[in-house]
């Protein structure tokens, strides 16, 4: 959805992006783990996935944690398409806090690129700071990746993220997207995914009273 409320989800662009992901399945370049699957560990772990797009914090969740024998076999670069995000983590501090000026100045601290520093290094959380990207513990060679100084790789990218608008119809169609892909995975017709995709988020938009 646009800002103004108009649905774009049938556009060209978003068509294609769905027959790639039928052509990846078809040609056989999708490991068959859907995220959030417990089969995500097995295939990188037997090295039937042996690239994976995703945050920064996905090396440590997945190959440094599932296949730590890989050790420095492993290198980051820039994903097809250029940079990219979605979600992220966000703190608040409500009106119903009883020390708000305290809570401010915690959350100060523990944002503070110094600590976000830290989050890198020890949980692969990516600052949010740019002002972090240029620190020394920043630019330390990586042994899991053979030694790449990754921060090369993660800071110029980090720039080139858009904003993007969120909708918050997101919620309805997103889910609609995820499962007629799944269904595709599964051998449905692509053209016949598609369709219902579109008939379904049309109902369910005008349900919603957003068309």
């Amino acid at each position: 959805m646009t800002e103004d409320g108009r649905y774009i989800g049938d556009r060209d662009e978003l068509r294609e992006a769905f027959e790639l992901a039928y052509r990846i399945g078809r040609e056989g370049l999708s490991a068959g783990a859907p995220e959030g699957s417990p089969d995500l560990y097995g295939v990188i772990t037997s090295g039937r996935q042996p690239v994976g797009i995703g945050a920064v914090w996905w090396g440590l969740a997945f190959p440094e944690s599932a296949a730590p024998k890989t050790k420095g076999q492993w290198r980051v670069a820039d994903p097809p398409g250029g940079a990219g995000n979605v979600g992220g983590s966000f703190l608040a501090i409500t009106k119903y806090s009883k020390n708000p000026e305290a809570a401010y100045k915690f959350i100060t601290w523990l944002q503070s690129p110094e600590n976000q520093v830290k989050a890198f290094t020890e949980m692969s959380l990516f600052p949010s700071s740019p002002h972090s990207f240029t620190r020394p513990e920043m630019r330390e060679p990586r042994p899991f990746y053979g030694g790449q100084r990754t921060i090369e790789v993660f800071g110029p990218s980090a720039r080139q993220v858009r904003t993007v608008y969120k909708s918050p119809y997101d919620r309805v169609m997103d889910p609609v997207f995820a499962a007629e892909l799944a269904n595709v995975e599964l051998g449905k017709n692509v053209d016949r995914a598609w369709r219902d995709a579109q008939d379904t988020i049309e109902r369910e938009l005008t349900r919603e009273g957003a068309i």
